[in-house]
């Protein structure tokens, strides 16, 4: 009998151990000016052992996490995609035509990219491009996109059958108009889901791929929105006076991270997926940005 309990409590306490390590796999990257220049970061989200990954003169932006968790695509300061393991290591150039490229995206199988490719001659123009990789090898880039209209903000759905994007347009009254949108691979179509004509951007998909999280100035303020794809229902999740946007969601669809000026900097908060119990996640004084919540 005494054999049989501390067998019990040995199988209980190892099966805690590595429950805690899977929970403990997941982090919120982003980039931060707290060392000087931009650099990239992660942290748990209870706000626990934060970390710098990079360490170079050149700034670094806009982190993507695999879905197996273990790579990270990103931006530097020249404009070239970059990827490299999620505890910073082995850090290698994506092979691409000389351009300017930023804001990467995984496809859900972790076999594919998408992108945004910029122009600046003889006009503003940008331009959504996807990239299929097998291991270590990369394609052909291709585009998905055409311009005009100018696209932003790449994100699969989580089952790969959609991608989101941003759209840019300037209209001679309002001025610059963002708004979120859909494109289909199946069908080929690209459709807007939002008609704020305000600057509404960067969509994420939720887990479940029913509703989309996004950033949207449409109430005189920036704030994080959610739309439903079921029945285009919209819901205001923050109503602080300071800037929150950039959303990201956590992998169990429950929690929503953010970046928000409510504590005088740029700084990440996390929230319930409505919008209640928000709260502060890094407290570096300097600006945070870009949050991706990866497992």
């Amino acid at each position: 009998m005494k054999k049989k309990s501390l067998l019990f409590f040995f199988s209980l306490g190892w099966a805690l151990f590595l429950a805690g390590e899977v929970l403990g796999q997941e982090r919120l990257y982003f980039s931060s000016n707290h060392s000087g220049n931009w650099e990239l970061w992660s942290i748990r989200p209870d706000g626990g052992d934060l970390r710098q990954l990079t360490r170079t003169a050149e700034d670094e932006h806009s982190p993507a996490v695999s879905p197996d968790g273990k790579e990270i695509l990103f931006v530097d300061g020249r404009r070239t995609l970059w990827i490299m393991k999620t505890d910073g290591s082995d850090r290698k150039e994506i092979p691409l035509p000389k351009g300017i490229y930023a804001q990467p995206a995984w496809s859900p199988d972790g076999r594919e990219i998408a992108f945004v490719k910029y122009m600046v001659l003889p006009e503003d123009r940008s331009e959504i491009w996807r990239m299929r990789r097998e291991g270590d090898r990369w394609g052909e880039p291709k585009r998905l996109s055409p311009f005009p209209p100018m696209r932003l903000f790449p994100c699969y759905a989580p089952d790969g059958s959609k991608l989101l994007f941003t759209e840019f347009r300037r209209n001679e009254r309002l001025g610059a108009i963002e708004e979120i949108g859909v494109f289909d691979f199946a069908q080929k179509a690209f459709k807007l889901i939002t008609h704020d004509r305000a600057d509404s951007f960067k969509g994420v998909w939720s887990p479940t791929g029913d509703e989309i999280a996004y950033t949207s100035n449409k109430s005189g303020n920036y704030d994080v929105w959610v739309i439903s794809l079921k029945d285009g229902r919209q819901r205001q999740l923050t109503r602080d006076p300071a800037y929150d946007g950039e959303p990201t969601w956590s992998p169990d669809g429950r929690e929503i991270a953010f970046v928000s000026t409510r504590s005088g900097s740029k700084e990440l908060w996390v929230m319930s997926a409505t919008g209640d119990l928000p709260r502060q996640l890094t407290k570096t004084g300097k600006a945070c940005k870009e949050p991706f919540w990866g497992k």
